[in-house]
């Protein structure tokens, strides 16, 4: 009797301990090597995607995760895939649970049907596995993630950033500049002015003041270039403001304003004997016109430089000549002369264009990003109407060429001619940040304003980037 007690205890302590063993395997915090996964990817399937199989994945030891930190192409198919992976050897299983398209649950033993295709597409995927002996098991949550907008697409949003910054009741005239004070959108009902200003358009934090302009001032010439503001009046005569409250003739007469160049503010005057030439303010040389440059009617210069020059240059695009004409030519101005740069230019005569630098991507077979700079024209009018194709340049306008689908204007988007556009970053933080990445720099084009075939005013301003440059950083 006293040897079946201890028996009896004797496999009663086994089964205590057996139960012990498989608690502890079934919640190991820190998961025996024999569970674990070394790699995780998918066969190659070009009609899933190409270069499938080259996707990178994750694993996270500490937590039990798998999955890809770059998420797939907007719209890859995740529910037919064939996952392969490094066990240790001699694993005693490994099987993925997980639900089918009509909500069954499903488990797939992947070491006797290798080839088994998995669902990943409706909700979690787990993968266990069971180690050589028996004891120990882990789980890892396996998640596919896919871009849910297309990345590469220049997005807009559904409806207008927000409606442009004036404390005027109707406004029927706008113009905005910016300069190194930040950004400044002047307004007109008619008869009274309101200047609006910021130095971050995403905060809408404007200040608006009521303004007195010169006498008979054209606020189509509103223009600024280093600290100031600049604008000409009926009869050509350039004023100077360092806000806008208080103008002060600078004593020269011009008949368009192109802007900053280089520095400088860049103008149409004429010289003695009626001939256009090219003036600078406060300083710089004379320069004469050539025959067919614009004098009006052209893109607010953007400001670069090229890769081995020494000195910034300037680019103009679109406009009028001198004889009245449309053009559709780049002209660039490094300070010392203007250089009609395109070899291929705009596919359309424009003037009004709103001209921006921004940034494309190339994507490599193996889903590596490269980021190029480039500038993107957008709007204009012609005999034909207001334009909506968005044209783009990654030669400094050399070489110009209709942008990419994903990077036209979407229906909605109501950009016209002579409208404004600027670049500004904002500062974007994921919702669950993770160390490194806590926030990252994003650049939006805003565009200001713009008018019809009509010639009436858009009381908007749009905001626009590309959703790439939304996404967190990987590292």
């Amino acid at each position: 009797m006293k040897k079946l007690f201890i028996y009896a205890l004797s496999l009663l302590c086994v089964v205590a301990l057996m139960q012990a063993c498989n608690e502890d395997s079934t919640y190991e915090t820190t998961p025996s090597s024999d569970t674990t996964v070394y790699s995780f990817n998918f066969s190659a399937d070009k009609n899933v995607m190409a270069q499938l199989d080259t996707v990178f994945f994750s694993i996270d030891l500490v937590e039990g995760k798998i999955f890809n930190a770059d998420s797939m192409p907007y719209g890859t198919k995740i529910n037919k895939l064939v996952p392969v992976l490094y066990l240790v050897d001699g694993a005693m299983s490994a099987t993925f649970s997980f639900k089918t398209a009509n909500g069954t649950d499903t488990v797939c033993d992947y070491l006797t049907n290798p080839t088994d295709t998995i669902d990943f597409s409706n909700g979690p995927v787990t993968l266990t596995v069971l180690s050589p002996s028996g004891t120990f098991s882990r789980q890892y949550d396996v998640k596919v993630n896919v871009h849910k907008v297309k990345a590469d697409s220049l997005s807009w949003g559904d409806s207008k950033f927000s409606s442009l910054p004036t404390s005027l009741a109707a406004v029927t005239a706008q113009h905005t500049v910016a300069n190194n004070n930040g950004i400044f959108c002047l307004t007109s009902d008619g008869s009274a002015f309101c200047l609006a200003h910021t130095q971050s358009p995403e905060e809408d934090n404007w200040q608006n003041s009521t303004v007195t302009l010169p006498a008979n001032a054209d606020i189509n010439t509103f223009s600024a270039s280093g600290d100031n503001l600049y604008i000409l009046d009926a009869d050509g005569a350039l004023y100077e403001s360092a806000d806008g409250s208080a103008w002060t003739a600078t004593g020269r007469t011009w008949s368009y304003i192109y802007g900053d160049c280089n520095g400088n503010l860049g103008g149409v005057a004429s010289d003695s004997d009626g001939n256009l030439v090219f003036e600078q303010y406060p300083q710089g040389a004379t320069l004469p016109i050539p025959a067919d440059m614009p004098v009006k009617g052209t893109s607010v210069p953007v400001t670069y430089k090229a890769p081995m020059a020494q000195s910034n240059q300037c680019v103009i695009v679109g406009g009028r000549k001198a004889n009245g004409e449309l053009t559709n030519q780049t002209w660039s101005f490094d300070g010392s002369a203007w250089v009609k740069t395109s070899n291929k230019a705009l596919p359309d005569v424009l003037e009004g264009l709103t001209v921006v630098p921004f940034f494309t991507y190339y994507i490599s077979n193996v889903f590596v990003a490269t980021e190029y700079s480039v500038f993107m024209a957008f709007g204009g009018v012609n005999s034909d109407g207001v334009n909506r194709t968005v044209y783009i340049t990654n030669d400094y306008g050399m070489t110009w060429n209709k942008a990419d689908e994903l990077a036209q204007l979407p229906e909605e988007v109501t950009i016209g001619a002579f409208a404004q556009g600027f670049v500004r970053n904002s500062t974007l933080y994921p919702s669950r940040a993770i160390r490194p990445v806590e926030e990252w720099e994003c650049p939006y084009i805003y565009i200001f304003g713009g008018v019809d075939a009509q010639g009436t005013l858009s009381n908007s301003i749009w905001r626009g980037t590309i959703n790439r440059m939304t996404f967190k950083p990987l590292i």
